[in-house]
């Protein structure tokens, strides 16, 4: 499966204004065989790429993933415990969650296009922002059962990295449904209901104190500080 990797997310110009997110292409083998690598044979990666590139990054996918803050009507926000049917962080609780996908955006390879034609890089920039934000929404759709037309345009709010520099983009979804009808659909049955194994709501007003009370992954902590910053 194919995946964006991150080199570098910053801000424009330093003016705290605009985003430049930077991309290039990887996928899922690639992400299991280096990030995913126990400790110490993802240590000799980095060494080796700060050694012969000035990157520890260099030799790692940084599959880059997204993660939102789903905000219900009723001003709830959507939790959801992973199953043990997933790779990592199995009872704990997260928001809808994945990764966006160069081949849903028609992108083969730099400056190709998956018909085969050639794109240019203004071209290929557009698909790229657009596949980050409409994956987003499909996440939320896949693993909730929502229907997309209740869902807002998501709106970036952060980044994260992990331990073993696994990096997401954060956001803030709302719904037009409330707590009962976002229940309602996930009971219905989800595309990728099975990723988790329950559904929980907790208070936006609250939502600071849901690290300290609920086990949540890293990156839904790391969403969970942005969403207060924005509040």
């Amino acid at each position: 499966m194919s995946k964006f990797r991150l080199h570098r997310i910053g801000w424009v110009d330093g003016a705290r204004e605009e985003v430049t997110i930077e991309l290039g292409l990887t996928g899922y083998k690639e992400y299991v065989g280096t990030n995913q690598l126990p400790d110490a044979q993802r240590a000799v990666l980095e060494a080796d790429g700060a050694r012969v590139h000035g990157d520890a990054a260099a030799h790692l996918s940084n599959a880059l993933g997204c993660e939102t803050v789903l905000l219900t009507a009723d001003a709830q926000v959507v939790l959801l415990r992973r199953s043990r049917m997933v790779s990592s962080g199995e009872g704990l609780y997260n928001g809808p969650s994945g990764h966006a996908e160069p081949s849903h955006a028609g992108i083969a390879a730099h400056g190709v296009l998956a018909s085969g034609s050639a794109a240019s890089d203004a071209a290929l920039v557009e698909l790229a922002r657009a596949e980050l934000f409409d994956a987003m929404r499909q996440e939320v759709h896949e693993e909730t059962n929502v229907p997309l037309d209740a869902l807002s345009q998501p709106l970036l709010i952060g980044a994260s990295c992990d331990s073993a520099h696994k990096p997401d983009v954060l956001f803030l979804t709302t719904t037009t449904l409330d707590a009962a009808g976002v229940r309602a659909t996930y009971a219905a049955g989800a595309a990728e209901g099975w990723e988790s194994d329950r559904l929980a709501f907790w208070p936006a007003e609250r939502l600071a104190a849901c690290a300290d009370e609920m086990p949540l992954t890293s990156v839904t902590r790391a969403a969970v500080a942005c969403f207060a910053l924005v509040r």
